[in-house]
């Protein structure tokens, strides 16, 4: 989703945060003319792709921009007429509210388009014939020489294709990994998988040791849950991955695919909704059937990876949609890859955009090193101990 990626951009040419709404019902025109002036210096800016003025979102820099949300919304019909009622040319420019985190946000996308645009007549504290041009994170006046190559410029010119490059990617942590990613996993070894007793409730009671609080029972599989989950977590690797683009140009219906040999006997991939739940000592109504209806919310959710199983090969694709410019996009899903030895792994990936004559190819290589460790139920249940202690 485009709108969770801007969250993570700075200001800029293509983007503007506003904390609170603009004034705009019942404001002066001196007030309403801050809105006005933003969109006119957009639609003037410099750019390659749509520029974006995201309402009720303060931004952070360096990290995830906050979403704070709007109370007042506006009407795109009203905007329209406001704007386009006081410029030379109609400005393209779209306005629409949406959900970000459960909080609404008013946004406003501007295309490229023709240019110079300005007023017709003074607006509040706009200026007529004035072309005002978003530079980097401010709004200025153009100069002569910008407005006279303004006119100049034809949007329709043959840009030269993006340059897209694909590296492995860290996305809880959104830090670019490389080509080359060192996995370093543990192989348990399991003794006596058959011989893993029952889990029992010291606290039960009752007929058929169903506990005294019957919205809350007991999970007899416990303990073999626990091995399993601690066996693949140990052998796994999140792998996720990172389209960059550092051309001027913008990539559109962007996907990479990739190719990986298939080899059963040292290694496998994945989807993320397939590595196993982490276990619990009881089920519980409101734990484990309420939330059923967010599962199928997640599951009506396309993910943007995913794998197939081919005769000789494992085929991974991932969906970027749209680059911007200088922007870089990480996936939002990840794969596992489950490894039982030391291996080397090659990836052969392709990457496709509808303004790319060609597929990217490019190789990307997986050094997987295994060591191994005992893992009986006594070590596995200290392991979880450990663990659960550093989560609080």
């Amino acid at each position: 989703m485009i709108y969770e990626e801007l969250l993570y951009e700075e200001e800029s040419a293509t983007l503007d945060f506003k904390s609170e709404q603009y004034p705009f019902n019942s404001a002066s025109d001196y007030q309403k003319s801050e809105l006005l002036k933003d969109i006119l210096a957009f639609a003037n800016a410099w750019r390659h792709g749509d520029a974006y003025i995201l309402i009720g979102v303060r931004e952070i820099k360096g990290g995830r921009s906050e979403v704070v949300g709007i109370v007042e919304e506006l009407d795109d019909a009203q905007l329209q007429q406001f704007v386009n009622t006081k410029t030379q040319r109609p400005i393209d420019f779209e306005y629409k509210t949406i959900l970000i985190d459960g909080k609404k946000v008013g946004s406003i996308r501007i295309p490229l388009q023709k240019r110079p645009i300005f007023l017709t007549k003074d607006y509040g504290k706009l200026k007529k014939h004035i072309v005002y041009i978003r530079r980097g994170s401010s709004t200025d006046e153009a100069n002569p020489d910008e407005v006279a190559k303004m006119g100049h410029v034809d949007l329709f010119v043959e840009t030269q294709p993006p340059l897209l490059s694909l590296e492995f990617a860290n996305i809880d942590d959104r830090v670019s990994l490389g080509k080359q990613l060192i996995s370093d996993v543990t192989l348990l070894n399991i003794s006596c998988p058959d011989n893993i007793p029952d889990y029992s409730d010291r606290k039960e009671s009752g007929l058929f040791s169903i506990s005294s609080f019957t919205m809350n029972q007991v999970n007899r599989d416990y303990c073999r849950e626990l091995v399993v989950y601690y066996y693949v977590l140990f052998k796994t690797t999140k792998i996720g991955f990172v389209i960059k683009n550092s051309s001027d140009t913008i990539a559109t219906d962007v996907k990479v695919e990739i190719l990986i040999d298939i080899n059963s006997k040292k290694y496998s991939f994945f989807e993320f909704n397939h590595f196993p739940k982490r276990p619990r000592t009881h089920f519980n109504f409101i734990n484990d059937v309420i939330p059923l209806s967010h599962q199928l919310k997640e599951i009506q959710t396309k993910p943007d990876i995913a794998i197939n199983q081919l005769k000789d090969k494992w085929f991974i694709e991932v969906r970027f949609q749209k680059v911007q410019p200088k922007q870089t996009v990480f996936s939002k899903n990840i794969v596992y890859l489950a490894t039982n030895e030391t291996c080397n792994i090659e990836l052969c990936s392709r990457i496709f955009a509808d303004n790319l004559p060609n597929p990217i190819e490019e190789r990307l290589k997986i050094d997987s090193k295994v060591k191994n460790k005992e893992g009986s139920l006594e070590v596995i249940k200290e392991i979880h101990r450990k663990n659960t202690s550093n989560n609080g």
